[in-house]
Parts: structure tokens; C-alpha cells; sequence
């Protein structure tokens, strides 16, 4: 995704965090985007609602029906960027909306990699460390990638923490490649 599509598709998650948030339906916003975000992922809804040979008119009586448990302003919203021709953004506006749901509950996620399993002492390890870095309380979210070699690489908000040890190998080698 481009920076410019991740901008946009931010400015729509804030927009829509902010009512959200103003009326006190914040979980269900989250929920009902998830929610939005499968459909489109496991059906053609998504490319009905993209698809600029269709008339918009048919798309709104797709979303009305299709959504007719929804919020209003989350069915708005789906017609918004069904005008635009923007639905395919949903993913990243979830994501973002999720994002600023942590944040006001004052939660920090934080994505994990190592080469091996961690086991629930090292977890509880790195999620106080992150805690007492970021203030928060930490969601680790943990995943495992063999080529990293050792070490860990943590994503926090925009932050990355690169502890692997394939990057130490790679500076090593780039130094000594210097000199």
C-alpha cells in the first residue's frame, strides 16, 4: 500500500474513531468493521461494491440490505467509500481504527517475532519491559520466523526494536566488509 493510500485510509479511520468514540460505541464499531472485513475477504462483495460498471444505486441497496443490522454510520461509511471508489481500503481502515481503539484504552500492541516459541516466562518478561517503555499495557502478539536466526524484532505502534540476530550479523559483516 502506498503512502498516500495509507494516509487517506487513515484520515477515514480517525473520522470514524472519533464518532465511535463521541457516542460511546467504539467495541461495536470494531466489531462491525471485522466484521465488514471478512465479508468482503470471503465473498465478491467487495468487488461488487468496487466494480465501477455497477450502478451506485444497486450498491446501496446491496449495502442497506446486506448490513441492515449495522450502525447507520457504519453503513454510511461503507457507501462513503463505495462513492469514492475506495472500499478496497476497509482492511487498512479496520486496522487504523483498531489501532486508535488500543490507544484510548490506553493498550499498546506490540507484534513479536522470534526464531523459536516463546514460552509465558519470556513473554512476561518482554511485555513488562515494553510496558515500562511505553507506559501502556502491552498485547504481545507473537509469531515465529526461523530466519531471524536469534533474538527478537519488535513492532510497537511505528517503532521497531530489531534485536535478531541475523541484523547483528549483518552489521557485523558490513563493518568488517569496511574495513
Amino acid at each position: 500500500m502506498t503512502g498516500r493510500t495509507t494516509r487517506v485510509a487513515r484520515r477515514y479511520a480517525q473520522a470514524a474513531f472519533e464518532v465511535a468514540r463521541d457516542r460511546n460505541q467504539v467495541d461495536r464499531w470494531l466489531a462491525e468493521l471485522e466484521r465488514l472485513v471478512e465479508l468482503l475477504d470471503r465473498t465478491d462483495a467487495g468487488v461488487f461494491l468496487a466494480a465501477p460498471q455497477v450502478a451506485f444505486e444497486a450498491k446501496r441497496e446491496f449495502v442497506e440490505r446486506t448490513l441492515a443490522g449495522f450502525l447507520p454510520e457504519v453503513r454510511n461509511l461503507v457507501l462513503l467509500l463505495t462513492r469514492r471508489r475506495r472500499i478496497k481500503l476497509l482492511p487498512r481502515i479496520y486496522e487504523e481504527f483498531g489501532r486508535l481503539a488500543s490507544e484510548y484504552r490506553g493498550l499498546a500492541v506490540a507484534e513479536v517475532t522470534s526464531a523459536v516459541p516463546l514460552d509465558d516466562a519470556d513473554k512476561a518478561v518482554i511485555i513488562r519491559q515494553l510496558s515500562e517503555l511505553t507506559g501502556k499495557r502491552v498485547v504481545l502478539r507473537a509469531q515465529v520466523d526461523p530466519s531471524i536466526l536469534g533474538g527478537i524484532i519488535v513492532r510497537i505502534g511505528d517503532k521497531l526494536i530489531d534485536g535478531s540476530l541475523r541484523t547483528r550479523l549483518e552489521r557485523l559483516r558490513e563493518t568488517l566488509t569496511r574495513g
